[in-house]
């Protein structure tokens, strides 16, 4: 079957629509862009900190938190303390640092 002629207003018109494939290849050569942009951020040191508070009733909470703590003394063995603890508090601060020093592509060779 041949090819339908166009005529030069149809053609333009065709041109000058958003063609969706290339929006596509323009979003892809963006997204690639900004990959190569924050690559060498990754090298960089990562520090982080949390922060936690936590205040129960709950028996097993409270057994570890006092464990955890170095509070525990022969009084928190009473079945009345071991079932039904007072009200523990348990704070904690956590700081962490990672920090990338080689990092190799693994390839798997047949």
């Amino acid at each position: 079957m041949p090819a339908e002629a166009l005529s030069l207003q149809d053609a333009t018109a065709l041109a000058t629509t958003p063609n969706p494939e290339a929006s596509i290849a323009l979003a892809r050569q963006r997204e690639a862009k900004a990959g190569l942009q924050s690559a060498p951020s990754a090298l960089l040191p990562r520090v982080g900190a949390s922060e936690t508070f936590t205040d129960s009733t709950d028996p097993i909470f409270a057994f570890g938190a006092r464990l955890r703590q170095s509070r525990f003394t022969s009084t928190n063995f009473s079945p009345d303390r071991l079932n039904y603890p007072p009200a523990t508090s348990d704070f904690m601060s956590t700081m962490r640092a990672t920090w990338t020093l080689f990092n190799h592509p693994c390839r798997l060779h047949r």
